[in-house]
């Protein structure tokens, strides 16, 4: 059962929302709207804190589209989100695309939405780094975001791709997020770090001296669902919603100020290049 897949699993993943905050153990405190708050569920790769300021505009922009209120949850631990998740308490979840499969599965929810710019794990060094290819990466020490996360996964798959394995294979240290990942880089605790294509354009945006010295092929990003029990009509205006986000300068800032890209519609059969981690994660 997908209850049962997932509750090791760690998600790297953001959800849009946020019209309160609360986590397992907490009441969710009272909307001030007349209306129902769609409830959009977010697992704890931050602080619920840190997620309701870096999220705040983005819900702002999707409650007005909605003309509904939206509240975020989130949990202290993988383990009761995924329970959250699973137990179909969430209305819209913006998950990794091995966990979305998993979901979709089970029929727990439906495939609305995925980032329209694809996800790559990338290999960085800090410019003035002796290491120059992947080869000068043999047992060194690489850092990356949660084992059971997709770009986690990813990186342990690539590199055994690359012949750094058995007798060669770097030291794996696995941070709570990308950036504590690259921080540890920036500190020199690290030889490498393996982070996700976003991170990499946020880092070269800000002009941080950094080298790519390795890439995965592309995979879908982070993956919208919706629960079947919304109302079909409603499933579709908050796709569209989603879909159009960027067009206008109000909604692209606020995707910019979540550090998200554009979102584009999905195929099941796009979604099923991600099959071979998802049996990682079941087993």
């Amino acid at each position: 059962m997908l209850k049962n897949s997932l509750r090791n699993v760690v998600l790297c993943v953001l959800v849009l929302a946020c019209g309160s905050i609360s986590w397992a153990g907490e009441q969710p405190p009272m909307d001030s709207h007349d209306s129902k708050p769609l409830i959009l569920g977010v697992a704890p790769f931050m602080s619920p804190v840190a997620l309701a300021n870096r999220l705040e505009p983005l819900r702002q922009q999707l409650s007005k589209r909605l003309k509904q209120p939206i509240r975020l949850e989130t949990t202290k631990n993988p383990r009761e989100f995924t329970y959250r998740t699973t137990s179909k308490r969430y209305d819209v979840v913006l998950t990794s695309p091995t966990f979305a499969l998993l979901a979709l599965d089970q029929g727990y929810y439906r495939l609305m939405a995925t980032q329209k710019e694809q996800m790559q794990g990338h290999i960085l060094v800090m410019n003035d780094s002796p290491v120059k290819t992947l080869d000068d990466l043999a047992n060194k020490i690489v850092g990356a975001p949660p084992e059971r996360g997709f770009i986690g996964q990813l990186s342990r798959h690539y590199l055994k791709r690359q012949g750094l394995s058995g007798t060669r294979a770097p030291a794996m240290i696995y941070f709570h997020s990308h950036n504590d990942a690259f921080y540890a880089l920036r500190m020199n605790n690290l030889d490498a770090a393996f982070v996700s294509n976003i991170v990499t354009q946020h880092l070269q945006e800000k002009h941080i001296p950094i080298r790519i010295v390795g890439q995965t092929q592309p995979y879908p990003g982070l993956t919208f669902l919706i629960s079947p029990e919304i109302p079909p009509q409603q499933q579709q205006r908050i796709q569209s919603i989603l879909l159009t986000l960027h067009k206008d300068s109000e909604g692209a800032q606020a995707l910019d100020q979540a550090s998200l890209p554009p979102f584009t519609a999905i195929s099941r059969a796009q979604l099923e290049t991600v099959r071979p981690f998802v049996a990682d994660m079941q087993n």
